[in-house]
This record gives C-alpha cells, sequence and structure tokens, in this order.
C-alpha cells in the first residue's frame, strides 16, 4: 500500500502579532508543497527517512504508551530537530485508537524541501512544520484507513501544532495547509470556529520579496511575551492599534474596497514598526526597510509576511505596471522576488 500527501504552505496577508490576541488576520495557502510518502515496511519496524537528519533513515518503535522509540536511541538535540513528527505520530496514533485503527510498521517519507531558498538553503518562512504537521497526520490516517474531514484534520492538527511549539503560535498556518485558498482567520483551538474563504482581490497584486535571511518565530513570540510581561500599557497601546487595523483590513478585502486596504496595509507597517521600537525586537529589519524604500519608490506599499526581522515581506501593487515596476526595482537590488502563487487547493491525497 502506498499513500502520499501533498500540503501547501502559507503567506500572511495581514494580521501577524494581532491575531495572536484574537484579531482577524488574513492567510493565503501559496504552492509551495510538504510532501509525505507511506508504504508498508518490509519488517516489524517503523521507518523515518527525511532531509532533517544527518542519516538517510532512522528505525523506530511504539511503546506501549504509543511514544516512539527511536533505534538507536537519538540524542536530545536530534529529537528537538523533528519534534512535529514525533509529536504528529504520537498523537495520530492516539486519535486512531478511538475508531479502532492502528498504524502497522510502514516507511515514512518526508519532504519540506520546498519551503528552503535554494540559495543559501534557508528557510523562506512559509510553514513548513505547519504543512508537514497537517500532511503527516492525514497520511498516518489514510494509511490506517481512516479518511479524515477537513474540520476534523484541521482541529487535531492545531493541537498537535500547538503542543510541539510549546503552545505558541496562532495556528494560522495550520488553516493554510488545510483549506487552501485565501482565509479569514481567528484563533480557534478552545471555540472551534473554521475559517472563513475569501475570493481573491484581482486588482491588488502581491509580489513576495526575500529579505535575504531566516527568522525563527518562536525567538521573536518569545521575546514578544517577555516585553508584554515587562510593560503591559505599551503593549496594550500598541496592540489595540493593530488589532483595529487587522480587522478593518479584514473586512476591507472582504468588501473589496481596495483603496482603504492599502492603506491599511501601510499603516500595519508603520505600527509594527512602532511594536518593534518598544519592544527592542527589530520586526521592521534594515532589510524590510530598504525594500520598502523601493516598493514605495516603485508606486506600491509593503510589509513583511509574518514575525518580520527576515524571511519574506510582501509588495502589494495596485496595478500590473507597478507590478512590473516593482519587480524591475527589486532585480536590480541585492534582494529576489520569490515567485510564488495563491492555490485553492489545501491538502490532497494521492
Amino acid at each position: 500500500m502506498k499513500v502520499s500527501v501533498l500540503t501547501p504552505g502559507k503567506l500572511i496577508i495581514l494580521g501577524e502579532y494581532a491575531v495572536l490576541e484574537g484579531a482577524h488576520a488574513l492567510v493565503a495557502a501559496i504552492n509551495r508543497y510538504a510532501k509525505v510518502e507511506i508504504t508498508n515496511a518490509n519488517s516489524n519496524y517503523y521507518e523515518l527517512k527525511t532531509d532533517y537528519l544527518p542519516i538517510s533513515s532512522i528505525k523506530f518503535q511504539f511503546d506501549a504508551q504509543g511514544k516512539i522509540l527511536f533505534i538507536p536511541k537519538m540524542r536530545v538535540n536530534q529529537r528537538d530537530t523533528i519534534k512535529f513528527f514525533i509529536e504528529t505520530c504520537e498523537s495520530s496514533l492516539k486519535f486512531l485508537q478511538l475508531y479502532n485503527k492502528s498504524i502497522t510498521p510502514c516507511t515514512i517519507v518526508l519532504d519540506t524541501s520546498q519551503f528552503y531558498n535554494k540559495v543559501g538553503d534557508s528557510k523562506l518562512g512559509l510553514g513548513s512544520s505547519a504543512a508537514l504537521t497537517v500532511a503527516l497526520f492525514t497520511a498516518l490516517a489514510k494509511f490506517a484507513g481512516f479518511l479524515v474531514s477537513k474540520s476534523v484534520l484541521f482541529f487535531n492538527a492545531l493541537k498537535i501544532h500547538n503542543r510541539a511549539q510549546g503552545g505558541m503560535g496562532s495556528g494560522i498556518d495550520i488553516a493554510a495547509s488545510v483549506f487552501g485558498g485565501v482565509l479569514d482567520y481567528k484563533m480557534s483551538l478552545e471555540k472551534k470556529v473554521l475559517p472563513k474563504n475569501r475570493q481573491i482581490l484581482e486588482d491588488i497584486h502581491i509580489v513576495p520579496i526575500w529579505s535575504g535571511q531566516s527568522t525563527s518565530t518562536k525567538h521573536y513570540l518569545t521575546q514578544l511575551n517577555a516585553f508584554r510581561e515587562k510593560n503591559q500599557q505599551s503593549y496594550k497601546r500598541i496592540m489595540h492599534r493593530l488589532i483595529e487595523l487587522a480587522n478593518s483590513g479584514c473586512y476591507a478585502y472582504k468588501t473589496k474596497n481596495h483603496t482603504n486596504f492599502m492603506h491599511i496595509i501601510t499603516d500595519y507597517y508603520g505600527t509594527l514598526m512602532h511594536l518593534g521600537e518598544e519592544s527592542g525586537l527589530a520586526i521592521i529589519s534594515h532589510e524590510h526597510r530598504s525594500i520598502s524604500k523601493i516598493v514605495k519608490d516603485a508606486g506600491g506599499v509593503y510589509k513583511p509576511s509574518g514575525a518580520g526581522g527576515g524571511d519574506l515581506g510582501l509588495a502589494f501593487c495596485p496595478s500590473k505596471q507597478i507590478v512590473k515596476n516593482v519587480r524591475s526595482a527589486i532585480n536590480k537590488s541585492k534582494y529576489r522576488i520569490i515567485d510564488l502563487q495563491i492555490t485553492d487547493q489545501g491538502v490532497q491525497v494521492y
């Protein structure tokens, strides 16, 4: 038996940080995919093959409590590298046991190579861990003879990813990987609210631009939590403004108010800069400032996509001519356009 699953990555259009405080946010699924392939094993052992580890493969079993035992035993730093795999496998086993299903010995191949920058081999910040979590949970369930609905998959993957991240993150990338398209998302781990699909604004063109360096979202969230604890009034004031802008921006996108949406993107960039200055985080890094000026001079508006500091930023262009202007200007700079397309397809099983 062979099961293959593809899940798309994500671009956060609007609402980073504010989404953690209950605001609406916009996210798009994009055509970079995590791939999981599962086949029957030729022995009583399970086998993991992945690009995560310096070794080509490693065998494992489940103990009586459903915990993974690697053979040979893995070092702590190696286990941490594949913590999303471990959490997803163990949680999938528990979930399937509720339906009297089991995961027989198999070979699992993980491929997240499309989430890396080929130049320099850096992560692009497209939600690889979330895409992997969704793909692996889906593939394991299918391999066990259980086809999960997207809503069941979504809420289970949310919990799994949240645990593996130590309780951090909004889950917005999980939504993109499950459902695809452009989504209006609110945190829904407890309330179990599904994201809402939005039609793509055809008159606003998005150009993703690589800042030249990767960023650790976990690091930024840890530092932001520390800032919130020490400076609650400043945090609340800035976050209140981000929430207002995120909610208004999502409404402008829904109602196709292009002009208002572009103004909100500009204001959101400025408020993220303020948050960075107050917290000491380089959310709007030197690279993002430089790209923003290039985009502005070419007639567009710009903001980081995600935690900031690095990874990708997005140029928003109100016409195809401005897209050409932006692309030409970026191509003359040290920065690089990453050609990504929004995909309507979420998780796909083959």
